[in-house]
């Protein structure tokens, strides 16, 4: 019959501690290859990297204690046998009522550890009631065999201390050694009392920010409220800008205390207020396909906008375009305005296209070439322009000349209507007459040098030298012609 020899095995280390204000973490660590007889204290004839402790790390996060095993080796999935990962604990603070073995002291203990008779994985929670007794647990665990990391999560509801928890962490694995099966074991933390963990001071800080933005602090992003973070040193940022709605933004100018820039550093030692100062602007859109408008873009509330546009762009030489007024939120004729930004604001720059045109204005049998004082024409909208050179820039539309003024008198055409869509020429026929006048004496000789007045029928008159036969231009009308001629006077209506 085969005889079986246990060798219990115990690891013993000098803890070392390290801090992390970013992210308070405890942490233990320990040499390797270290697997020692709990009761001779000889080294192990036998090293399973899966039950070597290297270190052991404690961190609060949130509502749970987060206790992480690091082993020296990959963890087996399904080991041939018993194999745990054990936390003990202080749990009351209460020395007196701890477990006094120094195998396991404290008065609660957690224990992952493989079944070898079910083949799987078991998670436990045990008090000290003079012997251990199992219980309901809320706690949770997890293995990353090839990550070589054991977790053991415990709700801060499960323990009655509120600055520090003592524990204790170790492993145990019986493995097969000559003729029958031995346990070696490994613990971390002194032989024989708990290792404790400071729990970080936390301190209440409230965010004050707007509701659609969000502040950063050591790369978790936060809404507005408040939370609760642990004493030390944190990075902060803010948005430089937050979208509120359409063309409504905040920008941020400084922190409440007068800092300016957008990441900054704060030491967490108190209750503390973060609360950014944001102004609120407003977005300026100017529409216009022409002139090269100046002013669009942010305002902040109650500034004022400075706008201007070019009035005025030639396409070509004989086009252009004339501004003719700004649409939308302001409306107004002048193409510089100042606007107090009160809320968000859309302006649209409205342009006439004018073409060149050059009017020609003769007699009604389009003989001679007339010169009028001036020419109105009217627009289809009813608007009227009075012109009085013969080339002038017009709106791109439908007119019609409505009166023609030469020598005093009207000699509009009876209807001439025309349109502009480009440039052109234009030769308008006016209601001016051929009339000839043939002056003889009693002997049907020509008459030199007699005077002759035309009288319009505008009240005005003028005086010509006609010699014999001569033929003159008259508006449309009723005038009288007065003939001077040695002493003697001809009249006659015409």
């Amino acid at each position: 019959m085969s005889k079986k020899i246990y060798f219990p095995l115990i690891l013993f280390l000098v803890a070392i501690i390290c801090y992390s204000y970013a992210h308070p973490q405890y942490t233990i660590s320990d040499p390797t290859n270290d697997l020692v007889n709990p009761y001779t204290l000889e080294k192990a004839p036998v090293y399973k990297r899966y039950v070597d402790i290297v270190k052991v790390t404690v961190e609060k996060k949130g509502s749970l204690l987060v206790f992480k095993i690091y082993l020296n080796g990959p963890i087996p999935e399904k080991p041939e046998n018993y194999l745990s990962y054990v936390l003990t604990l202080d749990a009351d603070g209460d020395p007196e009522n701890n477990c006094k073995s120094y195998r396991t002291p404290g008065d609660t203990m957690y224990a992952v550890f493989f079944n070898a008779y079910e083949k799987k994985w078991k998670f436990t929670k045990s008090v000290w009631k003079y012997g251990w007794v199992n219980v309901g647990t809320e706690a949770s665990y997890s293995i990353n065999y090839k990550g070589k990391v054991v977790e053991v999560r415990v709700p801060l509801s499960e323990l009655e201390v509120k600055d520090k928890v003592c524990f204790k962490v170790f492993t145990e694995h019986d493995v097969t050694y000559f003729s029958g099966e031995m346990l070696i074991k490994t613990t971390i933390g002194d032989l024989a009392s708990l290792t404790c963990y400071t729990f970080p001071k936390e301190y209440t800080v409230t965010l004050d920010i707007p509701e659609k933005s969000w502040i950063e602090i050591n790369g978790v992003k936060y809404k507005r409220g408040v939370i609760k973070l642990t004493e030390g040193t944190y990075s902060v940022t803010v948005p430089e800008t937050v979208n509120i709605k359409k063309e409504v933004r905040l920008r941020f100018i400084k922190w409440s205390d007068g800092y300016t820039g957008a990441i900054r550093t704060i030491k967490i030692d108190k209750d503390t207020v973060l609360k950014p100062i944001y102004v609120e602007q407003y977005y300026l859109k100017i529409l216009s396909e022409y002139g090269n408008p100046i002013g669009e873009g942010w305002y902040t509330k109650g500034s004022l906008a400075k706008v201007s546009i070019t009035p005025q762009v030639t396409l070509n030489k004989n086009t252009r375009v004339v501004f003719s007024g700004w649409t939308g939120d302001v409306d107004s004729k002048s193409p510089t305005l100042t606007i107090k930004m009160d809320s968000p604001k859309t302006l649209k720059a409205n342009w006439i296209k004018q073409h060149k045109v050059s009017f020609t204005y003769t007699d009604i049998g389009k003989r001679i070439v007339v010169k009028p004082e001036y020419v109105v024409l009217k627009k289809e909208t009813g608007e009227e322009l009075k012109i009085t050179e013969p080339f002038v820039w017009l709106d791109e539309g439908k007119y019609t000349i409505v009166k023609v003024s030469w020598e005093g008198s009207d000699v509009t055409p009876e209807e001439y209507k025309f349109e502009v869509s480009e440039p052109g020429k234009y030769e308008v026929p006016c209601s001016i007459y051929k009339v000839k006048i043939d002056l003889k004496n009693y002997f049907n000789q020509p008459i030199k040098d007699a005077v002759v007045t035309i009288r319009f029928t505008n009240g005005t008159e003028k005086k010509i030298k006609i010699s014999g036969v001569q033929e003159i231009y008259l508006p449309k009308g009723e005038h009288k012609i007065v003939v001077e001629y040695m002493g003697m006077k001809y009249e006659k209506e015409i």
